[in-house]
């Protein structure tokens, strides 16, 4: 089932199913279409029962794709069935995606994107968007960059993000926690698993496992403020001393550790101004 909806201004898509994939590209268009196949189970039957809608509402258009469950179809003991959704939408476009075990694939430019999952992987190392709020029970995270605020919660998944250009908020229970380049503070724990903070330049910077290492790059000429410890591993930093003088501390770290060690490195990139 494909169907396309014009879409000449802003859109906000509301995407939901249960099992399968949803995939979302955005480009230079005009409008918004919207593929349904199936993949597995009774997977036809629940595309029969899903209709698409476009609504026009103060400012742009609303598209809402709702796949529904075999529950839902009266059918309990049905095989269930798996739908991938795939969505070509507008440059900007924002995004409200919900499912039980079904992965989300983003590429592109969007708006806000509020991302909630049980079972899934999220992948969107393509993906640059205003701002990203991604949840998951037990599924793994990969992000490319955020312009604004990010906040990532996993309970048992790695979280992956390669950059973010405002705040940051990364947690999970059990997985390693990475932001490759943060331009703004960041927030970033685990129980069991490693933590890795890069190209660190302004704000505070909070990072914490209990299990794990904690390796943070600060861009060289930041001045920094440290608080460093680990209970049965070492802390230390390879900042020279004289590179922190000469003002007020333009970057505060703060890290710990139970079990592992905690290190604070310059990293490779170019000096901050």
């Amino acid at each position: 089932m494909t169907t396309t909806f014009e879409t000449p201004k802003n859109v906000r898509l509301e995407l939901s199913v249960a099992a399968g994939v949803i995939e979302l590209q955005t480009e230079d268009r005009d409008t918004t279409t919207v593929e349904l196949e199936p993949m597995s189970g009774d997977a036809q039957a629940l595309i029969d029962a899903t209709e698409p809608e476009c609504r026009e509402e103060s400012g742009g258009h609303r598209v809402r794709v709702r796949v529904p469950t075999n529950k839902n179809l009266f059918k309990p003991f049905g095989r269930g069935g798996a739908v991938r959704i795939r969505v070509v939408a507008p440059t900007g476009a924002s995004l409200d995606a919900s499912t039980a075990s079904a992965d989300i694939t983003l590429s592109g430019t969007l708006g806000a994107i509020d991302l909630k999952t049980a079972s899934g992987d999220v992948a969107a190392s393509g993906a640059t968007a205003d701002t990203a709020r991604i949840n998951t029970a037990s599924g793994d995270v990969r992000f490319g960059r955020s312009l604004s605020q990010t906040t990532i919660g996993s309970a048992s998944g790695t979280i992956t993000v390669a950059e973010t250009g405002g705040t940051a908020d990364a947690k999970t229970m059990s997985g390693d926690v990475t932001v490759e380049h943060a331009e703004g503070s960041v927030r970033a724990a685990t129980m069991s698993g490693d933590v890795f903070l890069g190209s660190l330049t302004q704000g505070t910077v909070d990072a914490k496992t209990m299990s794990g290492d904690v390796t943070m790059d600060v861009v060289p000429g930041v001045r920094v403020w440290m608080d460093l410890s680990s209970l049965s591993g070492k802390a230390q930093s390879d900042l020279d001393q004289g590179d922190d003088s000469g003002g007020a501390a333009q970057l505060r770290l703060s890290a710990s550790t139970k079990s592992g060690d905690v290190r604070v490195r310059r990293s490779t990139g170019a000096p901050a101004r």
